[in-house]
């Protein structure tokens, strides 16, 4: 896919408003941060999105920084999941040491979102435990999000 048509933007005004309402409410538990916020609500972190050349916005970044590291999650418009952006996103956001990723049990691309995670170098919980999509599909189904690292350095 061209660089040129698709623009990563950093948020100077972070708010919930209706694109993100649009993008994010089907992915809410990847938000931690989304519950009971209104139109125009001040989001806690650093928000940026992707867009195309047609100012459509296609998805969203998020970072904030807490005590034990920082904390990213992403959410792509369905109409343009399985497309790439989700990766472009996620390397504009990835600047530090290492990087983590929850899958949550109620994600319905779970095993997808595991396997990928897998294949692209996210393969210890952040107990240093190796882990196979496997052993992720066992703790989801017994109800448990599934926290995994990706070593930077």
């Amino acid at each position: 896919m061209p660089e040129k048509e698709f623009v990563w933007e950093w948020e100077n005004d972070e708010v919930w408003d209706r694109n993100k309402e649009h993008v994010i409410s089907n992915h809410c538990d990847a938000f931690n941060i989304m519950g009971g916020i209104e139109i125009g609500g001040k989001l806690p972190g650093v928000w940026g999105h992707l867009k195309n050349g047609n100012d459509r916005i296609l998805g969203y970044g998020w970072i904030d920084l807490y005590d034990d590291g920082p904390e990213i999650s992403i959410a792509i418009d369905d109409v343009f999941q399985t497309m790439g952006f989700g990766n472009q996103i996620l390397e504009i956001l990835v600047g530090y040491t290492f990087v983590g990723a929850t899958v949550k049990n109620t994600n319905v691309l779970a095993r997808q979102v595991v396997d990928w995670l897998c294949k692209n170098g996210f393969s210890e919980t952040n107990f240093g435990t190796s882990v196979s999509v496997e052993l992720a599909l066992k703790l989801f189904e017994k109800g448990q999000d599934l926290n995994l690292i990706k070593r930077l350095d």
